[in-house]
């Protein structure tokens, strides 16, 4: 009996993990934030709770939510290649704000050529695509929890 009480309790704290990190995030998180700190504080705290849903998978759990978990991995590293992605000049004159950039070339004497990422600053755009974690780990953890929870309690 008390093993069982012990699993319920364990499921019951990990479906409450995920809506407790959106809470954290929602404090100490944002990109109005001055410093860097908090950013970094939630990246690992993120990485930590990733670590905790996504080590003890069994196989078995691993192959019922393969999809899910790869699919919200894949959106950050395709958000990052998408933002980093070279564009011809034509096209990246196009996007907005861009004509700003351009004129400053101009002045400088600066063809803009072909090879323009999307994001003007690609080791910004690294650094911000980091960003995705804590929400990343949000999901996962949401849906993992909540996955467990609920089996469990079927039990």
């Amino acid at each position: 009996m008390s093993g069982s009480r012990t699993q319920h309790v364990a499921a019951i704290l990990q479906s409450w993990i995920g809506p407790a990190l959106l809470v954290v995030i929602i404090l100490f998180g944002g990109s109005s934030r001055p410093d860097q700190t908090s950013h970094l504080v939630l990246q690992a705290l993120s990485a930590l709770v990733l670590l905790f849903y996504l080590l003890p998978l069994s196989r078995l759990d691993w192959t019922q939510h393969r999809l899910t978990i790869l699919g919200l991995i894949s959106i950050g590293i395709l958000w990052l290649f998408l933002q980093t992605l070279h564009l011809p000049a034509y096209i990246w004159s196009l996007l907005p704000k861009r004509d700003l950039i351009i004129e400053g070339w101009s002045l400088l004497s600066i063809e803009a050529g072909w090879g323009q990422p999307i994001s003007i600053d690609a080791e910004r755009t690294r650094t911000a695509t980091l960003g995705i974690l804590p929400i990343l780990a949000v999901f996962i953890a949401i849906y993992l929890g909540t996955a467990k929870y609920t089996a469990r309690s079927l039990l």
